[in-house]
């Protein structure tokens, strides 16, 4: 992601929103179930709205989105960006928590999983 690219906004409730949002909850919950341990902690983060959606101005075949959502339960916000290759989509780097969490990942000693863990 650079500041130099250009992006055009992307309508939130059109039909690549959800499709984006629903990958960015399946790769955090994925992350928390895989760490096992904590499965049981964390509750399993589910789509309160898509906040924002860009896609990336390019001439290639290629296209990047940049999205930030809030999940529940916990009020989370979480902003990536995502790579849309053969009508799949991809992260292109980590999924970050753009909110502050507090006390809400306190049964993790992890400090990747405390930014998506909401203790249950």
């Amino acid at each position: 992601w650079c500041t130099c690219n250009n992006y055009i906004n992307i309508s939130t409730t059109g039909k690549y929103s959800k499709a984006i949002a629903l990958h960015v909850l399946s790769e955090i919950n994925a992350k928390l179930k895989k760490a096992g341990n904590v499965t049981a902690s964390c509750a399993e983060l589910t789509l309160e709205h898509v906040i924002d959606l860009k896609q990336k101005v390019s001439t290639d075949l290629q296209q990047y989105f940049t999205v930030i959502i809030d999940t529940v339960p916990g009020g989370a916000r979480f902003e990536t960006t995502l790579l849309r290759s053969n009508r799949t989509f991809q992260l292109m780097g980590d999924v970050s928590r753009i909110n502050r969490y507090g006390n809400q990942s306190e049964c993790v000693d992890d400090a990747e999983l405390k930014l998506y863990c909401y203790c249950i």
